[in-house]
């Protein structure tokens, strides 16, 4: 909802009675307060040397633009990277280590896991360092942290 600048739908809707219906769905069977075997990303480590935007700029340009434009502004169907259409500044791609993680293990979508650490890293510190919407808050909702 928010790194996405979007509404929440009523707790009562149909939205969210179907969300958490799938959410029990899926978790038939794991035990409760324990994390499923193989949940989540492997931790890319520390940011390597040389990992930085100018580096990830040219990453950008000769791998990611074709899918998500070159101004970052989304094409073929794909998400914007940066601008008013993209997440917002809270979101947790907006900080380059979830990015890398994300980037290292699915990008790019048609050959997923040819970036090394490096890539991933300095294709994250580039696309973060493009403007974006601040982050957004429902004003009767605190922030965390």
């Amino acid at each position: 909802m928010f790194s996405e600048n979007g509404m929440a739908s009523p707790l009562d809707g149909h939205v969210v009675t179907a969300v958490l219906a799938y959410i029990q769905w899926i978790s038939h069977g794991q035990r409760i307060g324990m994390r499923p075997e193989g949940v989540g990303f492997v931790d890319p480590g520390p940011k390597p040397r040389g990992a930085d935007r100018v580096l990830g700029q040219h990453i950008y340009r000769t791998v990611c633009a074709s899918c998500h434009g070159a101004h970052g502004q989304g094409a073929r169907g794909k998400p914007p990277l940066w601008g008013p259409k993209s997440y917002n500044a809270g979101a947790g791609l907006a900080k380059p280590k979830m990015l890398a993680v994300f980037v290292l293990h699915n990008m790019p979508a048609n050959m997923p896991g040819i970036l090394i650490s490096k890539g991933a890293w300095a294709v994250a510190e580039y696309v973060d360092s493009e403007p974006r919407s601040p982050a957004a808050r429902a004003p009767d909702l605190p922030l965390r942290g």
